[in-house]
C-alpha cells in the first residue's frame, strides 16, 4: 500500500495535539479508521485523492489522529475493512455486489439492486440528508441470512436484538435491528434522532447523536410508514435459501469491505463523481438521497424507477390522508381573503377531502382545534365558537405549511408568497 511519508513526516514535525478519531473529513483529505493487518487492533488510514496511508496514529497539518482502542466486544462485534483496494469503476463494484445478492440470496434483478443502492449509501451517509434506513419484511429466515450478509457489505455493521441509546452509536454504525419490542413511539424518537447534528441527552450532563444508517425488521403487524418518507421497503417473497457458511460471508467481507472503502474516499473526496440523471424521480427525496450513491448507468436507473415511482405514489396517498395536510387544503383559498372561518367549518372541510381520499376517520372541531395549534395557525375564541382570523401572518404561515408538508396548491393570483412557493417547485402536485 502506498505511504505518503513526506507529507506525514512533514506534519509530524508541527503536531501539537492529539485526537482519537472514528473518521474525519478534512478540507484535503479523509481520515478513517481501518483493521490493521500485522496486529489484533484499529489503525488509522488517510487519503488525499492520490494515495493511501495506514498506522496506528498519523500527524496531519498540525493533529497526530490515532486509532481508538475499543472494548473487545465491540471490536468483535463490528467489522472494519483492513484497507482501501481499487475497485475499477463504480459501475463495476455496483454490478458486483448485486450480483452477490442475487446468487446467494436469491434475490430477483429489481431487488438485489435496490437492496445494492442501500449497501452503498451505509457507506457515504455524510452525503445523505438523512442515514438511510431500509425497513425489511421477509420471514425470520430470510432475515437471518440477509443481516450476515449486511454483515459482510456495509460499513461498520452491528446487529443487535434492541435499540437502545446505549449502543456505541458514536462510532457511526449500521445497525441491523431485529427488535420485536419497538413500539410506534420507539420508531417516531429514532426517526426524530437520524437527523445529522440533532442531539438528545446523555449520561451525565453529555449530549450524543444517534443518526445513523439502519436496516430494521418489521413485524408483521409493523408499517414502514413508522420510520418516515425517506425509508427504503424491501419486500422479499416467501422463498428459503440455506444458510450462509461463515466461511463464505469470511470471503464475501474480504473481498469487497476493502474495495468499499476505496469508494467512500473516492466519493467524499470528490474523486468519484456520479451524476444525477435527469429524471422527474430526482423530485423525488428518495431518489435524490439515492443518487449521491447511484453510478450514472442507465440500465441501474431503469431497474430502479419502478422502486421509486411506487414509492412516491405510496407517499403522495399517504400525504392526501394527513389531517394536518388536509386542513391546509381546506384553509388554503379562504386565507387569501380577509375575513374569519369557524374551527368547525375547518373540520366539515378537512374531513370531506380526507373522505374523498378513503380516510373514514371524522375528526372532531376539538381535534381539528389541537392540530391548527400543532401547526402554528392561531385560533382566537368568540361568544359562539373558535375561529380563524385569516391575516397576513395566517395567510405567510399556510404558504409555509404547505411547502414544508410537500404541497403545490394552486397559486391565487397576486399572491406574493404563491409566487415564492411556485418557484420552489420542488414536490409533485398532490
Amino acid at each position: 500500500m502506498a505511504k505518503h511519508s513526506r507529507n506525514a513526516g512533514t506534519s509530524s514535525r508541527a503536531a501539537t495535539r492529539t485526537h482519537v478519531t472514528w473518521g474525519e473529513l478534512l478540507a484535503d483529505a479523509v481520515i478513517d479508521v481501518v483493521a490493521s493487518k500485522d496486529r489484533d487492533g484499529l489503525d488509522v488510514l488517510s487519503w488525499d485523492g492520490k494515495r493511501v496511508f495506514t498506522a496506528p496514529q498519523i500527524p496531519y497539518h498540525g493533529v497526530v489522529y490515532l486509532a481508538p482502542d475499543l472494548d473487545p466486544s465491540i471490536r468483535q462485534a463490528l467489522r472494519f475493512p483492513n484497507g482501501a483496494t481499487g475497485y475499477g469503476s463504480a459501475v463495476k463494484l455496483f454490478t458486483s455486489i448485486t450480483r452477490v445478492y442475487r446468487e446467494h440470496l436469491g434475490l430477483s434483478e429489481d431487488l438485489a439492486t435496490f437492496t445494492t443502492c442501500w449497501n452503498l449509501a451505509t457507506w457515504v451517509p455524510e452525503l445523505m440528508l438523512v442515514p438511510l434506513t431500509m425497513c425489511v419484511t421477509a420471514t425470520r429466515c430470510q432475515v437471518v441470512n440477509l443481516f450476515r450478509m449486511f454483515r459482510s457489505l456495509c460499513r461498520r455493521p452491528l446487529m443487535v436484538a434492541e435499540l437502545s441509546r446505549r449502543l456505541p452509536i458514536f462510532l457511526h454504525p449500521t445497525l441491523l435491528v431485529d427488535d420485536p419490542k419497538l413500539s410506534a413511539k420507539a420508531c417516531a424518537f429514532w426517526c426524530a434522532a437520524n437527523l445529522p447534528g440533532a442531539v438528545v441527552s446523555a449520561t451525565g450532563n453529555r449530549v450524543c447523536e444517534l443518526a445513523c444508517s439502519k436496516a430494521v425488521r418489521l413485524q408483521p403487524e409493523d408499517s414502514p410508514d413508522a420510520w418516515g418518507d425517506e425509508a427504503m421497503h424491501l419486500v422479499l417473497p416467501p422463498t428459503e435459501f440455506p444458510p450462509l457458511s461463515d466461511r463464505l460471508l469470511a470471503s464475501i467481507a474480504a473481498e469487497f469491505q476493502p474495495q468499499l472503502e476505496m469508494y467512500r474516499l473516492r466519493r467524499l473526496n470528490g474523486k468519484e463523481k456520479l451524476t444525477v440523471p435527469p429524471s422527474q424521480l430526482s423530485k423525488c427525496e428518495l431518489a435524490r438521497n439515492l443518487f449521491t450513491c447511484i453510478p450514472d448507468d442507465a440500465g441501474i436507473v431503469r431497474i430502479l424507477t419502478p422502486f421509486l415511482e411506487s414509492h412516491q405514489q405510496e407517499l403522495l396517498a399517504r400525504r392526501s390522508r394527513n389531517p394536518q395536510v388536509a386542513i391546509v387544503k381546506a384553509v388554503w383559498i379562504p386565507a387569501h381573503e380577509p375575513g374569519k372561518m369557524s374551527v368547525t367549518d375547518v373540520a366539515k372541510r378537512a374531513n370531506a377531502l380526507l373522505r374523498s381520499d378513503d380516510e373514514m376517520y371524522v375528526y372532531s372541531p376539538r381535534e381539528v382545534g389541537w392540530l391548527l395549534r400543532k401547526l402554528r395557525i392561531q385560533t382566537h375564541r368568540t361568544a359562539n365558537c373558535r375561529i380563524v382570523q385569516f391575516s397576513s401572518v395566517v395567510r405567510q404561515r399556510v404558504h409555509e405549511l404547505a411547502r414544508e408538508l410537500g404541497l403545490q396548491c394552486a397559486a391565487v393570483q397576486g399572491c406574493p408568497d404563491c409566487k415564492e412557493l411556485q418557484a420552489i417547485d420542488e414536490y409533485p402536485v398532490v
